[in-house]
């Protein structure tokens, strides 16, 4: 049975400890010299003042470049995780050898959506006869209907959303599409970088790891 990845969504980010102001010109010059184009207008530049922001600032094919200067969040997607991975890489260490504001990461984040296809699957039936929860009964006695799972969310334990190492992994399917595609959304932070890394290679996988375990 074939199964079919789409990768939807997929965003690495950084958060530093620093705080060091991150001035937004000195941004968007230095990726203006790596090959990124600016997709903000900036502002005639002021006398001793610098210039913060959020959200896309620069963009090179498809991979789109955002910020949060106030936060000191850096962020980088593209669809296709080996380029995401190479031009996350390169952002970084030119920034960090760069600017100030952009040292001591205190965690690094992957965001991703995947929609995987089955041709032939409902996957709101799939879900409905493989999982159970005990509240089940009690909402359906409260409700008066005869009430079901259509997903399920999955976090790391013992972690808190504010936490610098979490996960929340959410599965449904699809409610814009046909019964065989599955929706799959990923937050996953940790300070080991590499272990973000390899996550992002690895989110096609993840889905089709899970719709496997429905049929």
């Amino acid at each position: 049975m074939a199964i079919n990845n789409i990768i939807k969504y997929l965003r690495l980010g950084v958060k530093y400890l620093s705080t060091a102001a991150i001035n937004l010109y000195d941004v968007v010059a230095i990726l203006n010299n790596i090959g990124y184009s600016s997709v903000v207008k900036l502002p005639p530049p002021r006398f001793r003042r610098g210039l913060g922001g959020e959200g896309p600032i620069a963009v090179k094919g498809e991979v789109i470049v955002d910020v949060n200067t106030e936060r000191h969040i850096l962020g980088v997607s593209a669809r296709e995780p080996e380029l995401l991975i190479s031009e996350f890489n390169i952002i970084e260490e030119t920034l960090s050898n760069r600017l100030r504001g952009y040292k001591e990461p205190q965690f690094y984040e992957l965001l991703s959506e995947v929609e995987t296809s089955v041709e032939g699957v409902d996957f709101y039936s799939l879900i409905e006869e493989k999982l159970d929860l005990s509240p089940l009964p009690a909402i359906s006695k409260c409700l008066g209907i005869d009430a079901c799972l259509i997903g399920f969310r999955v976090g790391k334990k013992g972690a808190r959303p504010e936490d610098d190492e979490w996960l929340e992994l959410e599965v449904t399917p699809s409610f814009l599409k046909s019964n065989g595609i599955l929706y799959m959304s990923l937050i996953y932070r940790s300070k080991n970088k590499d272990k973000v890394l390899n996550i992002t290679k690895r989110v096609s996988e993840l889905s089709s790891f899970i719709a496997k375990s429905l049929l």
